[in-house]
């Protein structure tokens, strides 16, 4: 589908207060794609299905994180013909951490998406 067909729908997400440079940078990738959105919510990930549900708004999600909703009835996952939004996630942690959760994470992290 294109963004365009989402004008008039709002535009669900999770980032606002808590990440305002995500935030800024995916509606400057909207609007260099066509598309200002007519209505903004600030919603929970909790509570971001139900909302999507209502059938009148609509969220950014990358294809793996869809898997969930692909055999759902009231949530449905579209891709955009529009180039896509271009994104990292980047792990951070003191280097004298504690946690035995870190090596674990670091583990993972490097078997789905191996740094080259």
């Amino acid at each position: 589908m294109h963004l365009s067909e989402l004008q008039d729908r709002t535009f669900l997400h999770i980032a606002g207060q808590h990440w305002p440079l995500l935030y800024g940078a995916l509606h400057q990738a909207l609007r260099a794609r066509g598309l200002v959105p007519a209505r903004v919510q600030a919603v929970s990930l909790e509570g971001l299905s139900v909302h999507l549900a209502t059938g009148d708004a609509w969220a950014l999600w990358g294809e793996a994180s869809t898997a969930a909703y692909r055999q759902s009835r009231t949530v449905v996952y579209r891709p955009f013909l529009e180039p896509p939004i271009p994104g990292s996630l980047a792990l951070l942690w003191p280097h004298d951490a504690a946690s035995p959760l870190v090596p674990k994470l670091l583990e993972v992290a490097q078997r789905l998406a191996p740094v080259t």
